[in-house]
């Protein structure tokens, strides 16, 4: 049974679809240096800006640079939730995020030893079958911070979704878990610092780098540059920190992580 605020959000982001329409199939393709190295199925994870209200709020919650997660599904595209749904984005191939003037920066994970080709089958099945649903503009937004969202946690099906709810569904569906929080309880950062994972590159301007495996789940400067931006500095000290118990959570990620790192 979904709530009012859930059927609401539901509703209005059906609406931005009218005016913001998602990308239902592959326009063109890309060859570059980036797509000879990336798998269908690989992990695409966005880095943020602390100049931007929302991707400094998420940074600051979750202790990651990351604040978007993708599937990548081959010929420079991925699919991932954003604003216009479920959409094929063309950001690893073209290297330019639309709508925004900075260059893309991204980070490239993978399936610890790959997929089958049965489990990546189903991944990219998955992605597919959801294309064009709406963006889940409660769940991604307002009720992020706060685990008693779960209670709004929606089991059957799935009629909207977040970005990193999106490709934790799809990897669920294969019967390979990335995070031990289920969906949509799920941030970008749960898979940037899931044990599931490996790093494999960086992609800048639709151009691979190899020389950024350090900066793998650390605040980069020359990614992330920038002061605080007064507003997201102003929601984060007086309003999300004092009410969010989301840092317990992510401290305990992380302390999972560096074990898992330390044992290799």
């Amino acid at each position: 049974m979904r709530t009012l605020g859930e059927l609401l959000g539901i509703g209005f982001m059906k609406l931005v679809q009218v005016f913001y329409r998602p990308v239902t199939r592959i326009t063109r393709t890309y060859d570059t240096e980036a797509t000879k190295v990336l798998k269908e199925g690989d992990v695409v994870l966005f880095r943020g800006k602390k100049t931007d209200v929302l991707s400094a709020g998420i940074c600051y919650f979750t202790k990651s640079p990351y604040t978007h997660a993708e599937i990548y599904v081959g010929d420079g595209w991925s699919l991932g939730a954003s604003l216009n749904g479920i959409s094929l984005n063309d950001t690893l191939g073209s290297g330019k995020i639309k709508g925004m003037s900075s260059s893309a920066w991204l980070d490239i994970y993978r399936y610890r030893g790959g997929l089958n080709k049965t489990q990546e089958r189903i991944v990219l099945g998955k992605a597919y079958q959801q294309i064009a649903k709406p963006y889940a503009i409660i769940d991604g937004v307002i009720g992020f911070p706060w685990p008693s969202r779960a209670k709004l946690a929606h089991r059957g099906a799935y009629a909207a979704f977040g970005c990193s709810e999106f490709v934790s569904f799809c990897f669920e569906k294969a019967g390979v878990p990335l995070s031990p929080n289920a969906p949509p309880l799920v941030a970008p950062a749960d898979l940037g610092q899931s044990p599931q994972l490996e790093y494999v590159c960086s992609v800048y301007n639709g151009k691979l780098r190899t020389d950024k495996r350090q900066f793998a789940n650390k605040h980069d400067p020359e990614t992330q540059p920038g002061k605080w931006h007064w507003l997201s500095r102003l929601l984060v000290n007086w309003f999300i920190k004092p009410t969010s118990v989301r840092d317990e959570f992510y401290a305990s990620l992380h302390e999972m992580y560096e074990r898992t790192q330390s044992q290799k």
